[in-house]
């Protein structure tokens, strides 16, 4: 989830229940420890990725759906505000699901601005340095 700058939504399922979820357009994860560390933000879709006004923070975690290779349990902890619990299941390279439980409502969001973290396969190392990482990510928590 972060390997990239911000997750657009991009499709809402018609079934479902309203709820506050729905007005969430962009999601961004960000490096942190244990648990990692989200924004979201509800900018309209389109909206450039350096002028995304961040709406919400928290911690994310991501956890193992038992018997299911695929799925993943991401919960969105929002400071202050409780918490959001989603299925999520990767489509391709950059486009996830997110279907949230209580509601019955499906999310899906791409991947906008992508993040290079990949190994160097001769030498096992970054291809990017640590330091160029940090950067980035300290550059990324700034918008």
């Amino acid at each position: 989830m972060q390997e990239y700058v911000t997750w657009e939504k991009v499709y809402t399922s018609t079934y479902g229940e309203p709820n506050e979820f729905d007005y969430e357009n962009f999601l961004q994860f960000l490096p942190g420890g244990g648990d990692g560390n989200f924004q979201s933000s509800q900018d309209p879709n389109g909206t450039v990725i350096y002028d995304i006004y961040w709406d919400y923070t928290g911690i994310f975690n991501i956890d193992d759906v038992n018997g299911d290779f695929y799925s993943k349990y991401l919960t969105l902890d929002y400071d202050y505000l409780g918490n959001e619990y989603f299925i999520m299941d990767v489509i391709d390279d950059r486009t996830v699901e997110l279907f949230h439980e209580p509601s019955g409502t499906l999310y899906r969001f791409r991947g906008k601005g992508y993040i290079e973290y990949k190994l160097n396969n001769k030498r096992g190392k970054l291809r990017l340095s640590k330091e160029q990482i940090k950067k980035q990510t300290e550059k990324i928590s700034l918008f």
